[in-house]
């Protein structure tokens, strides 16, 4: 993944309007299970995602950094539920 040019202005709605087809169909699919698909003619970067409620854990399944993995909330209050 290349480095591109900093913006200051970024208008959102004039980017979309000049995507073609294919472009828009490889920000939605992504390079990777992590990576949105950069535009590099319209200065679009490849964004790096995270995977939800249970924390921010890295781009490897397996030998990768230490996170911490919180119970979500919505889980927590499901279980509190079924106590009572």
């Amino acid at each position: 993944m290349g480095s591109m040019p900093v913006q200051t202005t970024f208008d959102v709605e004039d980017v979309l309007s000049q995507l073609e087809i294919s472009e828009k169909v490889a920000l939605l699919s992504g390079i990777d299970f992590w990576h949105t698909a950069p535009v590099h003619r319209l200065g679009v970067p490849s964004i790096r995602l995270s995977d939800g409620p249970n924390g921010v854990r890295g781009t490897r399944f397996f030998n990768g950094i230490p996170a911490a993995c919180l119970p979500c909330g919505g889980n927590i209050s499901v279980q509190t539920r079924l106590l009572y």
